[in-house]
């Protein structure tokens, strides 16, 4: 509605044992998984890899979140999307 898309927002467990993932087929997967890269075995969209980040000009740690994206969605990253630690937000490569 109103243009949004609803999506899930999961931790592995949440997504191993508590939801039947079959259902949210239709759905964004937003997973949180606090290693060194994403271990989730089923589709996903967005990975959550810290609770604990540091954003300048900002005294709170902060979620830090990658959306990927298919590399034809756009023919060059969105202004403020910059290569960060080996990740490329657009390419939806890590």
């Amino acid at each position: 509605a109103a243009g949004y898309q609803a999506g899930v927002y999961i931790n592995r467990q949440q997504g191993y044992y508590h939801y039947d993932l079959s259902r949210l087929a239709d759905y964004s997967l937003w997973v949180a998984d606090y290693n060194s890269y994403p271990d989730f075995y089923y589709r996903f969209d967005m990975w959550q890899y810290t609770a604990n980040g540091q954003v300048e000009g900002f005294d709170i740690q902060v979620d830090e979140n990658l959306l990927f994206v298919p590399k034809n969605k756009f023919s060059s990253p969105p202004s403020g999307i910059r290569r960060r630690a080996g990740f490329v937000l657009c390419d939806g490569e890590y």
